[in-house]
């Protein structure tokens, strides 16, 4: 972010802390800061109109400051000759079914990506590609050539899925059904208890009371496993 092109970023609707979930509320003109590895930079909402007027006419749908597009619709993270950032969530939220896209163009000056330095490099080790160090030689090697490079990324593509994590992460469910279990039998057991032990009212609310500290505890994880297992909308 802050270079010359299009750097999209994705996020979260309902889950995660939820970053995008009012991300349709964005309006052009809206100013948008980022900070990265290379600074702060502050992007500006683009008009849909603006952003894509060759695509605007084939869009799902459109608000003020985004448009709603499908899945396939890959041409909102070209390059479209500015410097801008993609915004990206799902639409509707809890559903991957399309989705919300929002386009900022950068306010300053983009800035150039820092060179790269292959004596730097060299100090490194890439177990995991080559399993050897590499080197100046290697890296002028034409088994590293851009076309090899490319082909190599391509290659790797064809196995990712795009949309692995964002289905959210049903080993998450028996968790949260436990916890919800735990919740209850707390609660559930502290009035039982309180009942048979005492006759005032007030000392079966007291117990009630203790036994509601653990039950909240296991509600609010059981929470957060549903959190975990919901689709990332």
């Amino acid at each position: 972010m802050g270079t010359e092109g299009n750097t999209s970023i994705a996020g979260h609707r309902t889950t995660y802390d939820a970053p995008f979930n009012h991300i349709d509320e964005l309006q052009p003109g809206d100013e948008i800061h980022v900070t990265g590895i290379l600074g702060k930079f502050t992007y500006r909402v683009m008009d849909p109109q603006t952003a894509y007027p060759e695509q605007i006419n084939t869009v799902v749908g459109q608000g003020a400051g985004h448009i709603i597009v499908r899945p396939v619709d890959t041409w909102v993270l070209g390059d479209f000759g500015d410097n801008r950032i993609t915004l990206t969530a799902y639409h509707p939220k809890l559903s991957s079914r399309q989705r919300t896209i929002v386009a900022a163009e950068l306010v300053e000056a983009a800035v150039d990506v820092p060179v790269f330095d292959p004596d730097i490099v060299a100090l490194f080790t890439d177990e995991t590609l080559t399993g050897e160090t590499l080197t100046d030689d290697a890296l002028t090697d034409d088994s590293l050539s851009e076309d090899t490079l490319f082909q190599d990324s391509a290659e790797l593509d064809e196995g990712l899925d795009l949309d692995s994590g964002l289905r959210g992460e049903r080993y998450a469910i028996p968790g949260a059904i436990l916890w919800m279990l735990g919740a209850i039998f707390f609660w559930v057991g502290a009035g039982l208890v309180g009942h048979r032990l005492f006759g005032e009212r007030s000392r079966r609310l007291a117990v009630r009371f203790v036994g509601l500290q653990p039950a909240a505890c296991c509600l609010w994880l059981s929470f957060k496993m549903i959190d975990r297992a919901l689709p990332a909308g």
